[in-house]
């Protein structure tokens, strides 16, 4: 599928993860699915079947009860997903439990602990001189690294090739 259809694909996953989300907060109402959150949508190439990614919000909550009432709800889900997102077509839709949530929590979890026994001595921005603040300061005291004084000030604007082009205007 070309550059279009790329588009159109991820257009068509957007809406579908709105609306989804937008449904599971208005008008599910089984007690299994509190918690479930709507995380993605991946849709296959002919925009024929949708994979719904979904996450619980409660660790602790059973994720085999949440997938059969899932499982449950496809029909209703796909029904709502016709007459309010109109797509050409109606992708058949599967639910899949989405595993990335529960990585990126416990990998900020593993940095926060490095950063925690990390001494702040080895912290690399503390070593390295900033480049910015010695170059406003040798702005403002008009000095180079040479320890000479300059008397002319450049700016350097872009031209329309993308180079540099000195105006050579001179401060008094």
């Amino acid at each position: 599928m070309g550059e279009n259809g790329g588009r159109r694909r991820e257009k068509t996953e957007k809406r579908i993860l709105d609306f989804v989300g937008t449904l599971f907060l208005t008008k599910m109402e089984d007690p299994r699915l509190r918690g479930v959150t709507i995380t993605r949508a991946r849709v296959s190439e002919d925009l024929r079947h949708a994979k719904i990614f979904y996450s619980l919000l409660d660790p602790g909550a059973d994720a085999d009860k949440a997938k059969k009432a899932l499982d449950r709800a496809k029909s209703f889900v796909r029904t709502s997903l016709a007459r309010g997102v109109n797509p050409r077509h109606t992708p058949d839709i599967s639910f899949v439990f989405d595993q990335n949530p529960g990585h990126a929590g416990r990998i900020a979890e593993l940095l926060a602990l490095d950063k925690a026994t990390r001494p702040e001595t080895d912290s690399p921005e503390s070593d390295a001189p900033n480049a910015a603040d010695a170059a406003d300061e040798a702005a403002e005291t008009g000095s180079s690294d040479s320890g000479e004084t300059e008397t002319t000030a450049f700016r350097e604007r872009p031209l329309r090739g993308g180079t540099p082009r000195n105006d050579g205007e001179e401060s008094s």
